[in-house]
């Protein structure tokens, strides 16, 4: 799974990128969490404002604000839309 947090700079994308680490923690996910400021990726994902949460190159958030709970749920949705490569690494 890759997670990207789209921008880096302000305090909404600090927070996201912190919750989302959390999140990732609790859940004992094989994930790495990276941002993404490159104007070239922001324009190709269509990135309209910031913060934004991507994963596997989907955005699947566009809202900054998320509590770890609903991020810890988008996490799942997503881990189990990938189950393959997940329990490959869980055996």
């Amino acid at each position: 799974m890759t997670i990207e947090i789209l921008g880096d700079g302000c305090t909404k994308c600090k927070d996201l990128r912190s919750k989302v680490q959390q999140a990732v923690y609790e859940l004992n996910l094989p994930a790495k969490v990276t941002s993404v400021m490159d104007l070239e990726q922001l324009t190709h994902l269509k990135a309209l404002s910031l913060p934004q949460l991507v994963i596997d190159g989907t955005i699947v958030s566009a809202r900054g604000l998320l509590s770890i709970a609903e991020i810890k749920a988008v996490l799942q949705r997503a881990e189990a839309q990938n189950e393959g490569p997940f329990l490959k690494q869980r055996s």
